[in-house]
C-alpha cells in the first residue's frame, strides 16, 4: 500500500478516536461532576461550584486519556479492518499480512489492494457515534450542567442548599433557633441552664437565681420580679441579667450596668410564668415580699410551705436534679 495513501487513512481514524475519547470523557466527566455538586449541594461544603468544576476538569481529562490509549488509539490493523468493512473483502488485511514477503503472488495482491483502496476515496470513510455514548452524552451533559448550576447559585446565597432544605424540613434550620442567655450581677448565681438555645416562640427552661449571703435578689434587668423565671414567646435572641443588692440596701438606686437594648423582651412581652403585664420595672423592693394579688406576704405562708417541702425532700420523694432546684429556690426566697 502506498504509505502516502496508508497515512491518510491513518490520520482520518486517529482523529476519529481522539474525537470519541473526548465525547466518552465529557460523558463521564458529567456524571462525575452531577456526583460531586449533589453530595457538596447536600451538605454545607463550602466553594460547591470551584469543586463541581475541578471534578469534572480531572475527571474529563483521565477518562480521555484512558479511552484513547487503552480503548480508541488506531493500529495499522484497525485501519485496514475499517477499510475493508467498506467493501474491500479482506484485501488491505491480507496485504499487510504478506507485507514483507516478495513472492509475485504477494506483490500482485498488494497491487491490487492500492488499486481497490484509491478506487475507493476518502468519502466512503464514515464517522459513526455508539447509541450509548450519545444517549451517556446528553443524560450526564443535562444532569451535570444543572446541578453545577445550582450549586453556583447556591453559593451565591441566590437558592437554598439541600442541607438547608433538609433542616428546613426537621426543623433543624439555624435561623429558626435563638439564644436565651441568663446571668448574675455580683452578689448571686444563676441555678439552671445558663445559655439556652431554642426555637423562636418556644420557652425556656426554668432557671433560679440565687443570692448569696450578704446579698438579696432585686430583680431581673427586664423588670421581672421574681427569682424564679422561664421564657416563652421570645423572637430574637435576648440575656437577661438578675440583679442583686446587699441586704442592707432598702433599694436599688438605679439599673444593673448593661445593654438596655438586649435585656428587654420583645413587643409580646415575656411571657414568663407568674409574671404580670402591668407590673411597674421600678417597683420599690419591699412590695416584692408578697405574693398572691400583693396581698399576703411570703413571711405569713412561707414556714408552712418550707416545712413540707422539706419533709418530703427528707422522704426520697423528690428526684435529686429537682431536690437541689428547691433547695436553691427556697433558699433565695427565705
Amino acid at each position: 500500500m502506498s504509505d502516502n495513501l496508508f497515512r491518510q487513512y491513518y490520520v482520518r481514524l486517529r482523529r476519529e478516536a481522539i474525537f470519541k475519547s473526548l465525547l466518552w470523557g465529557a460523558a463521564i466527566g458529567f456524571l462525575a461532576a452531577f456526583a460531586a455538586a449533589l453530595v457538596t449541594w447536600l451538605t454545607y461544603f463550602s466553594a460547591r461550584f470551584f469543586v463541581t468544576v475541578g471534578v469534572f476538569a480531572v475527571v474529563m481529562a483521565a477518562a480521555t486519556l484512558i479511552c484513547y490509549f487503552c480503548f480508541f488509539r488506531p493500529t495499522s490493523k484497525d485501519v485496514a479492518r475499517k477499510v475493508d468493512a467498506l467493501g474491500l473483502e479482506e484485501r488491505m488485511i491480507t496485504m499487510l499480512e504478506l507485507e514483507q514477503s516478495d513472492d509475485y503472488i504477494a506483490m500482485l495482491q498488494r497491487e491490487d489492494a492500492n488499486r481497490s483502496l484509491a478506487k475507493m476515496g476518502m468519502s466512503k470513510f464514515k464517522f459513526t457515534l455508539s447509541l450509548t455514548l450519545i444517549v451517556l452524552l446528553c443524560a450526564g451533559g443535562v444532569c451535570g450542567l444543572s446541578m453545577t448550576t445550582v450549586t453556583g447559585l447556591s453559593d451565591l446565597g441566590i437558592v437554598p442548599s439541600g442541607a438547608q432544605l433538609i433542616d428546613e424540613a426537621q426543623g433543624r434550620n439555624p435561623a429558626n433557633f435563638i439564644e436565651v442567655s441568663y446571668s448574675a450581677t455580683e452578689g448571686g448565681y444563676i441555678y439552671g441552664e445558663q445559655a439556652q438555645t431554642i426555637r423562636k416562640g418556644e420557652g425556656t427552661g426554668l432557671v433560679i437565681a440565687v443570692a448569696n449571703d450578704g446579698y438579696r435578689f432585686y430583680r431581673w434587668t427586664d423588670g421581672y420580679p421574681y427569682p424564679a423565671r422561664s421564657d416563652a414567646g421570645i423572637t430574637e435572641d435576648m440575656t437577661y441579667t438578675a440583679w442583686f443588692v446587699a441586704v442592707d440596701d432598702d433599694a436599688a438606686l438605679s439599673d444593673p450596668i448593661g445593654d438596655a437594648a438586649t435585656d428587654q423582651p420583645p413587643e409580646d412581652g415575656n411571657d414568663s410564668e407568674g409574671s404580670s403585664s402591668d407590673q411597674d420595672s421600678t417597683m420599690e423592693v419591699p412590695n416584692y415580699d408578697y405574693v398572691i394579688d400583693w396581698t399576703i406576704e411570703y413571711g405569713d405562708i412561707l414556714s408552712d410551705y418550707y416545712a413540707s417541702v422539706m419533709a418530703a425532700l427528707a422522704a426520697g420523694d423528690i428526684p435529686a436534679d429537682l431536690a437541689a432546684f428547691i433547695e436553691a429556690y427556697f433558699s433565695t426566697i427565705s
